[in-house]
Formats: structure tokens, C-alpha cells, sequence
């Protein structure tokens, strides 16, 4: 149990129980899941790059509420980005 009296030796004395009571079936269990949690990260970093891949900015278009969708893209001052 962890309080107030807990100091250095007292946690390493705790953490070496409790490292001590892990069994390798359970041990296995921790990797498996860890190596699920990494493959669905990989998969959702692959998402978002896919994504920010697919996103276009219009650079130079401003943001006033004067500006009209029809001054987007024809103008030759502004330039279109695709990241």
C-alpha cells in the first residue's frame, strides 16, 4: 500500500514485489496489447496524412466580409497550395 511513509526504499521494495508478481502469461498479454495500440497509431497517423495530403489552400485570398466567392482563384495575384 503507498501513503504518506512512502520514500526511496520503501518503492523499490514495492515496485520489486510487484514486478516480481507479473506472470509471463500476463507479461505476454501487456505486449500484445501494446502492439495493438501501436498499430491502430500508425494506422490513424496514416489517416492524417493522407488527409492533410488532400487539403488545399488558397494563399492571398484575405478575410474580409467584402471578399465574394468569385474573387477566389480568379485573381493573379493569389496563388492556389496544395499541401
Amino acid at each position: 500500500m503507498v501513503n504518506a511513509e512512502l520514500n526511496l526504499k520503501r518503492l523499490k521494495s514495492i515496485t520489486s514485489k510487484a514486478h516480481a508478481s507479473i506472470t509471463k502469461k500476463q507479461w505476454m498479454k501487456y505486449c500484445e496489447h501494446v502492439a495493438k495500440v501501436e498499430t491502430k497509431y500508425w494506422e490513424l497517423d496514416n489517416l492524417v496524412e493522407e488527409t492533410i495530403e488532400e487539403i488545399s489552400f488558397i494563399v492571398g485570398a484575405g478575410s474580409s466580409d467584402d471578399d465574394s466567392e468569385s474573387n477566389f482563384g480568379g485573381n493573379d495575384s493569389e496563388s492556389s497550395l496544395s499541401v
